[in-house]
């Protein structure tokens, strides 16, 4: 995460979570490594597909993975 001036801006990031053997379990990013998406913000999700996602907050990030963890 790369953050600039006062207002602390978010100018890229990438927050993954995985199995222990790599598989993904999900991905929030916005990287332009898919230009024809539509949408800055996304998320990578287990069975392939990219969908529109805003930033997630850490706590909801966390939060996320624990419900995956506790399942």
């Amino acid at each position: 995460m790369k953050l600039s001036g006062r207002a602390n801006t978010l100018l890229s990031y990438g927050y993954q979570y995985q199995q222990a053997d790599g598989t993904l379990t999900f991905r929030y990013d916005n990287a332009k490594h898919k230009p024809d998406l539509g949408f800055e913000h996304h998320k990578h999700q287990a069975d392939g597909k990219i969908v529109a996602a805003e930033p997630p907050k850490i706590e909801d990030l966390v939060q996320e993975v624990l419900d995956h963890i506790t399942r």
